[in-house]
């Protein structure tokens, strides 16, 4: 009687154990399947949110007087004393966007053939195709990512003459390090746990919320026009 009783103790237990275990597993799989998605979500829009804050940033600095009341001076044929002063007080005012906004690593005007009139900041090597294509900006935009060998930017562009129809004598670029992305990928949510990766189309990751993930590839499903968000088990 004892063995049986025993026995039957521990069936019911192993049995209860079963339906327990198997509850949390559909419980966390469901919270996962609404948890993750929604962070991902709300990471967009936050990327987003930080995108459009560039172009609005460059835009902004597009429209100083500065820029362009000494634009036709350092494009045009003006004496050169007038040139020399165009290029102090431009210069002067570039450099004082890049110590307010440290995001930014390099600031340069482009004139309508896509040759550098003057740059500020630190180099960064653009080939006449490059040139030519930022120098066709005709709103303010955040261009694709380039590749370096210490590690990845992107330019914000923006055309200098404040209309946003037909040619532009000139245009205002700012080069900004994808790792500045890397505080917004940060999960903020005590609950959730994990790491978020920013992907290109080769599955590289640009940047990630942690630094070491940068430049792996990314093995993981991708979104797609149809599904935004994908959830893979494990």
């Amino acid at each position: 009687i004892v063995a049986f009783v025993f026995g039957a103790i521990l069936i019911t237990s192993l049995t209860v154990m079963g339906l327990a275990i198997h509850s949390i597993d559909a419980f966390l799989r469901d919270e996962i399947n609404q948890k993750f998605p929604a962070v991902l979500t709300a990471k967009e829009d936050r990327l987003a949110t930080w995108f459009e804050q560039r172009e609005r940033e460059v835009e902004v600095f597009s429209h100083s007087e500065v820029l362009l009341g000494n634009l036709p001076s350092l494009l045009g044929d003006a004496p050169r004393s007038r040139q020399r002063r165009a290029v102090e007080e431009i210069e002067q005012y570039l450099r004082y966007v890049l110590d307010g906004f440290r995001q930014y690593t390099a600031l340069f005007i482009l004139d309508a053939s896509g040759e550098v009139r003057l740059w500020v900041g630190a180099p960064l090597d653009l080939d006449a195709a490059e040139r030519a294509v930022l120098a066709a900006s005709r709103r303010a935009a955040v261009g694709d990512v380039r590749r370096l060998a210490t590690g990845a930017v992107q330019v914000v562009s923006a055309p200098l003459d404040g209309s946003s129809a037909g040619a532009s004598a000139a245009t205002l670029h700012a080069v900004y390090d994808v790792r500045s992305l890397r505080p917004e990928l940060v999960l903020d949510d005590m609950m959730v746990q994990g790491d978020v990766f920013l992907v290109d189309r080769d599955r590289r990751v640009v940047v990630s919320s942690r630094e070491h993930d940068d430049g792996q590839t990314y093995s993981g499903p991708l979104s797609t026009e149809k599904a935004r968000v994908v959830v893979q088990d494990y």
